[in-house]
Formats: C-alpha cells, sequence, structure tokens
C-alpha cells in the first residue's frame, strides 16, 4: 500500500494518559517513542499490520522483538488477535479521512456533471437573444470562479496544514517555520492577484517551491547587494577623512598620524 503523505494527529497531553505513563516507567521516553512510531506505520498501511511484523518492527527500531510485543499486547494501547493488530483510534481517523476524501470526491463529480449542463444548455441555446446569452455567460463565469476561488483556498490551505512536507521544506530551503508561514501567505496574496489557478495539491507545491527558490535567490542578492554598498560607502568615507586604506608599511601610517 502506497505511504500517506499526510500528517496524523499528536492528541495534545499524550504523555498524561495512565497507559503512556506506564511505558515510560518501564521504557522510558524511548517507550513512548516507540509506540508513536507504531502509530505512524499503522497509518501508512491502511489501520491493521500483522504480528508477524513485530520482528521487522524492532528490526527498524533497534530494540528487541519483545519490547514490541510487549508493548502491542501488554500496554492498553492496542488491539490484536491471533493475525493481527491495530488501533481503534487510528482506525477512527482513517475512517474519517475517507469520508472527507470521499464528499470531496463526489462534491467534485457534482460540479464537473453541473459544468457539463450548463455548457449543453449553453449550446442548446445558442439562436437566443444575444441579452439572455451574455447574461448566461457570466452566471456561468460566476460560478466557475466561485470554485476556482474555494479550491484554491483548500489547496492553500493544505500547504499550511502539512507537517511531514512543511518539515521537509524547513530542512530542503534551511528556514524556519515562522518564515515559512510567511513566504506561504506572500505566495497566496501574489497569485490571487494574478489570478492563479493550479490543478491539484502536487500542482501548488511544485509552484511554491519554484517560487520560493526564485524569493531565496533574490534575497541573497539583495542581501550581497547591500554588503557592497556597505563596503563602498566605508571607503569613500575613509578617504573622505584621509585615511590611507592602501598603505602597506608602518612608515605610511605614521606619515598620515603625523599630518
Amino acid at each position: 500500500m502506497a505511504k500517506r503523505a499526510y500528517y496524523f494527529p499528536h492528541d495534545y497531553g499524550a504523555r498524561n494518559d495512565p497507559k503512556i505513563q506506564m511505558l515510560l516507567a518501564e521504557y522510558g521516553v524511548a517507550g513512548v517513542g516507540i509506540y508513536w512510531c507504531i502509530i505512524e506505520h499503522l497509518y501508512e498501511q491502511g489501520g491493521r499490520l500483522p504480528i508477524s511484523a513485530y520482528k521487522s518492527i524492532a528490526f527498524v527500531l533497534h530494540v528487541d522483538t519483545n519490547v514490541i510485543q510487549n508493548i502491542i499486547e501488554c500496554s492498553g494501547l492496542f488491539e490484536h488477535n491471533d493475525v493481527e493488530f491495530w488501533s481503534s483510534a487510528v482506525n477512527t481517523r482513517l475512517e474519517k479521512q475517507k469520508e472527507v476524501s470521499q464528499q470531496r470526491r463526489k462534491a467534485s463529480e457534482t460540479r464537473w456533471k453541473s459544468e457539463n449542463k450548463c455548457k449543453r444548455n449553453a449550446n442548446a441555446k445558442q439562436n437566443d437573444a444575444n441579452k439572455r446569452k451574455e447574461k448566461e455567460i457570466k452566471e456561468n463565469n460566476n460560478i466557475t470562479h466561485t470554485i476556482s476561488h474555494t479550491s484554491e483556498v483548500e489547496l492553500t490551505q493544505d500547504l499550511r496544514d502539512n507537517q511531514n512536507w512543511q518539515e521537509n521544506i524547513l530542512m530542503r530551503f534551511k528556514t524556519t517555520k515562522d518564515e515559512l508561514l510567511k513566504y506561504i501567505d506572500d505566495f497566496e496574496l501574489e497569485q490571487k492577484c494574478k489570478n492563479t489557478t493550479h490543478a491539484n495539491d502536487a500542482d501548488i507545491k511544485a509552484h511554491f517551491v519554484d517560487w520560493l527558490r526564485i524569493q531565496l535567490q533574490q534575497h541573497k542578492k539583495e542581501h550581497r547587494k547591500e554588503l557592497t554598498n556597505g563596503k563602498s560607502k566605508q571607503r569613500n568615507y575613509e578617504k573622505d577623512i584621509g585615511f590611507d586604506v592602501g598603505a602597506t608599511s608602518a612608515e605610511d601610517y605614521s606619515d598620515w598620524l603625523q599630518d
């Protein structure tokens, strides 16, 4: 199964859960880390994993297989049978994600059918009065603009919400999260001004990465220019006060001081 590219929720205050505290007591912070790694693996694999996966999980996390088995079967944080194990919380959230995805797909299909119907009606009424035709075209353009605007808002919001993608960008461009969010705001404003739309999530992410690279390059050029101008002003100032920046001997400096 393909790995999910989206982040999964980390419950606030999870460390205060008695079951998590038992992990802390027995394995320390490493136990909690192992727990969240298993949770992440469940998300990636659709919510369920076979019991036979204990060994491979232990190998990846560099711990003993008994540790994995104890955390899964004895901590009360997972459910299991003789064949597989799972987390009810993970499956609930995956099901919710599935429902949201289906709702979005149905909404997209509805919009597509609606747009096609409008086009068919427009073709059937080509011989109508020009005034009526212009009115219909204007209404259709308004509908299309609203749909496009809503889609762009959702796509841009995903840039702000997708934590895994943000971490990759932060490591790639060596910037801070606050700076990245500010760049996303600037990017959104610029795209609105240009009335730019994107086909899907991958399209807007690729566009943003290219846009961010250009912005950072421009900032570097401006910074170098400021440094160059600063050095030039310093040299001019030294010349104005009579300081010979080309002096290469103690005698040269001595003559300048005596003057």
